[in-house]
């Protein structure tokens, strides 16, 4: 199992199929490595994202969740789109393989 750094935690990572769109997308959770307790849902679903895609809830994770991900080799390091929801605009990145 993948761990990554995220603000105050070293969080394990699952990633698990969204059950909202018959399970084509990819959930990122992140849980404290230590107690288990669920830290953050890094990704929000969006129309439009391809099965190997995920939209980065950056509106309520930051920026930092970009960069924890990306260091933890579970997104590749560049965007591939930016989905807009509301107000709202999620960086779109593709998941590596492996962490699927």
């Amino acid at each position: 199992m993948k761990t990554v750094r995220y603000k105050d935690w070293e969080c394990s990572i699952t990633i698990k199929s969204f059950a909202a769109n018959n399970r084509k997308n990819k959930c990122i959770l992140l849980s404290d490595s230590e107690d288990g307790i669920q830290v953050a849902k890094a990704n929000v679903y969006l129309d439009g994202l391809k099965h190997n895609e995920v939209a980065i809830d950056v509106n309520n994770c930051g920026s930092e969740m970009i960069h924890c991900l990306i260091k933890g080799g579970i997104i590749k390091d560049k965007p591939v789109n930016v989905l807009q929801s509301g107000y709202c605009q999620y960086p779109v990145y593709e998941l590596i393989e492996e962490s699927n």
